[in-house]
């Protein structure tokens, strides 16, 4: 039974058809490294930045701690990754036993990112029965290897879909716009790829400027984002999208322009966007988990 807090904080989508959704996970709903702030790949937008603001626990018992303090406060859930190793797989395995015991003893709503997966990591997820599993989408392997540093190809991200989807797990893709030091480069075929994987809702983010990194002075511009939503609304109709929380908030004119487009939802709008349109819906919880049927 949902404590009235989390009633509060998970409405019905079947209610709210219409209406956008502005996704405020915040404390109610960290992130977690399996980690800490390691990683093996030193990717050139990130340079694990990004990890270094999430809670470490490397160990089972590390997150179980961290989840039942969660759910003791009133949380919705988690978003549960880390640090990639040389393949690009962040090293869920041994956690496997917890998050199906933190599903079975608590309402916890749980989103994965796992990186590239095996066949035995898409049976554990499927098994642990979490609410989503976020996947970086990468459509070119230009970029896999230039940005990324990882060698491997196209045909393994595609591989990971397949073998989430045939255990079964609800996928939420994520395609990031300009990762490639603001070109677009693979984002057409990443959205080929996403179309054929039945998937529960599309994340777009953007390449967001990390100081220190390669990258630093770039980002991707709003009219290709708007351009690349226009295009995946045409090739998944019937599909929520959302604008994730990976990308620059420096002004409202983009939130706004994809809500006259339509979009479904926003991470982390600007306060002014949230001021300027009231009859949305406020979730307190990952904007990857719009099209779970958990919600």
């Amino acid at each position: 039974m949902l404590n009235a807090f989390r009633q509060k904080a998970l409405y019905d989508i079947a209610d709210t058809t219409g209406v956008a959704h502005f996704f405020l996970p915040g404390k109610d709903f960290p992130s977690i490294s399996v980690t800490g702030a390691r990683c093996s790949l030193g990717c050139l937008h990130c340079r694990g930045h990004f990890l270094k603001g999430m809670i470490p626990a490397e160990k089972p018992s590390h997150l179980w701690k961290v989840a039942c303090e969660l759910h003791e406060r009133g949380g919705t859930g988690f978003l549960l990754s880390g640090g990639c190793d040389e393949k690009g797989r962040v090293p869920i395995g041994d956690f496997a036993g917890t998050l199906k015991r933190i599903k079975r003893e608590t309402d916890l709503l749980i989103n994965v990112h796992p990186g590239l997966v095996s066949k035995g990591e898409a049976d554990i997820l499927s098994s642990a029965q979490v609410d989503t599993v976020s996947v970086d989408v990468i459509g070119s392997e230009e970029t896999l290897r230039e940005v990324y540093n990882l060698d491997c190809r196209v045909d393994d991200v595609e591989r990971s879909l397949r073998l989430l989807r045939e255990a079964s797990v609800p996928l939420t893709p994520h395609i990031c716009v300009g990762i490639h030091g603001g070109r677009l480069v693979g984002e057409s075929r990443a959205l080929e790829i996403v179309s054929e994987s039945d998937p529960s809702a599309l994340v777009i983010t953007s390449l967001l400027p990390v100081p220190g990194t390669p990258f630093e002075a770039v980002r991707a511009k709003d009219s290709d984002i708007v351009d690349f939503y226009r295009q995946s609304r045409s090739a998944l109709p019937n599909v929520p999208i959302v604008l994730g929380c990976m990308r620059p908030r420096n002004t409202a004119s983009l939130d706004e322009t994809l809500l006259e487009e339509g979009i479904d939802g926003i991470a982390v709008p600007l306060p002014s966007t949230l001021k300027r349109n009231g009859e949305n819906v406020v979730r307190r919880v990952c904007c990857s988990l719009i099209g779970s049927e958990s919600l």
